[in-house]
């Protein structure tokens, strides 16, 4: 199958947490997931002033995006389905006819799916007749979950004839308000294109496959299932040249729960891709958009050039500094560099499209400075690199250096890095009759020397350098 021009046929799963058990209740869900997909760049700040994050990102599929600013109509069948007799929804408590049911059922998944509506330029427009529907949403009697086509592919009429659904939710008298909008707000991230966080290039669990394949087997799912829809990255599932320099993000409304029996020991102790303060969950089910999630769709429907990365400081004398950045973008009109002034960021200068580097001259000798680069547009958010601090002085000399001799021609040497505004290291060797002098780069903290002559002695001395000097070890 050519990955390159067919989309692939995808077996997902949606899982539940019961907020009072915090037991599972799985049910079948399924995706056409796109390929190839694209690494969506997120800052997670909101705000003009606010202590800068480090910089994420989110996975969606570049082929099945709608067009920004495009309203999607969205078609509902009740199929005759009595709402009302017995075993009444949350929302139609109050409510005594069929008629009134189906209106409050359409508004709650409408203020559901409107919430990706405020951070991207695309909409909904509910209640249109059946033929005329690009979204066609049928119900099923359970308690929360549901499948969705993947963004346009609803317009694939091989896929999807116009009798049949595009997407399925479930609800019964039992389901809550915070699991039946969490349902419905994930199903629509997949409308708009957006994949499994899951299943991101840089997910890193050490997968326990035997007891993810046992916890699924009662839905009948195979082996083979399991592993291409849930365990397998998207990278490897298709054919693609994007780089998947992506950031996972556990809190993610389009990722799974994950149980903690499914991961490594180690995972569920890593914080950062295991957040849950709960033993047996590593992930707990989501039913919010997480602040990437907002970022990912401002950039993919209002516009929002990528923010750079790799934000680093070199100092350069006592008097300036010089930031560097990478381009992730190609719709910048440029750079704003901000700098902190007292106690917060100030703008201080800006460059041109694909310029990656700016030098701040005129700065005071031994005081720190932090930074920040934004690419901007004439869309008016403003989308922030991580921040780097460097300071106008000599690096702190290392310090705790040992050598190790490893073989009969090698020897290894490390050192403790107590500096963070040098360049680099530079090593110096000395054999008895001269100094050879090695460099390293920053933030380096040892250094095999090899191809040395057996039964002879040598001597290594450490030093950090900058613009301003270097320092050396005792």
């Amino acid at each position: 199958m050519n990955h390159n021009t067919i989309s692939v046929f995808y077996l997902c799963v949606y899982l539940i947490i019961s907020s009072s058990l915090f037991s599972t209740t799985l049910y079948a869900e399924m995706d056409f997931c796109a390929t190839p997909p694209i690494s969506i760049s997120i800052s997670e700040e909101d705000g003009e002033e606010t202590e800068p994050t480090v910089t994420q990102f989110l996975v969606a599929s570049e082929d099945l995006l709608w067009k920004p600013g495009k309203t999607v109509k969205v078609a509902f069948d009740f199929q005759g389905r009595d709402l009302v007799s017995s075993n009444k929804p949350y929302m139609c408590k109050s409510v005594t006819t069929q008629k009134e049911c189906e209106t409050l059922i359409i508004n709650e998944v409408a203020t559901a799916a409107n919430t990706w509506s405020k951070y991207g330029n695309i909409g909904f427009q509910f209640g249109v007749p059946w033929n005329e529907g690009e979204i066609r949403i049928r119900f099923v009697n359970a308690n929360g979950g549901g499948w969705s086509a993947v963004g346009t592919n609803v317009s694939n009429a091989k896929w999807y004839p116009p009798d049949t659904n595009t997407m399925q939710l479930g609800f019964n008298g039992e389901v809550t308000p915070e699991v039946f909008r969490g349902a419905v707000t994930h199903e629509f991230g997949h409308a708009i294109g957006f994949q499994h966080e899951h299943q991101s290039p840089k997910v890193r669990y050490t997968w326990k496959k035997e007891e993810i394949v046992r916890d699924w087997d009662g839905l009948g799912l195979t082996e083979k299932q399991v592993i291409d829809n849930i365990l397998t990255p998207l990278n490897e599932q298709s054919i693609s040249k994007y780089p998947f320099d992506i950031e996972y993000d556990p809190y993610s409304i389009m990722v799974y729960a994950i149980k903690s029996s499914w991961v490594s020991p180690a995972d569920k102790a890593n914080r950062s891709s295991c957040p849950s303060q709960k033993p047996e969950w590593c992930v707990e089910d989501t039913t919010k958009l997480s602040e990437t999630d907002k970022w990912a769709i401002a950039q993919l429907y209002l516009g929002v050039p990528f923010p750079p990365t790799n934000l680093f400081a070199t100092v350069l004398s006592s008097s300036s500094i010089k930031i560097a950045w990478a381009d992730k973008s190609n719709n910048e009109t440029g750079f704003k560099i901000y700098r902190v002034v007292g106690s917060k960021w100030s703008q201080i200068a800006t460059v041109k499209a694909e310029v990656t580097s700016y030098t701040n001259t005129g700065l005071q000798a031994g005081t720190s400075y932090s930074y920040r680069v934004s690419a901007y547009n004439n869309v008016r958010v403003d989308n922030y690199s991580n921040y780097t601090t460097a300071t106008t002085a000599l690096p702190v000399a290392p310090s705790k250096l040992s050598a190790k001799a490893l073989s009969s021609s090698s020897i290894e040497i490390t050192w403790t890095d107590n500096s963070n505004n040098e360049t680099g290291f530079r090593i110096r060797r000395w054999d008895g009759k001269k100094w050879s002098i090695i460099y390293v780069g920053r933030n380096v903290t040892s250094y095999t020397d090899k191809g040395l002559q057996a039964g002879t002695t040598y001597s290594h001395r450490v030093s950090a350098y900058n613009g301003v000097g270097e320092t050396y070890n005792e």
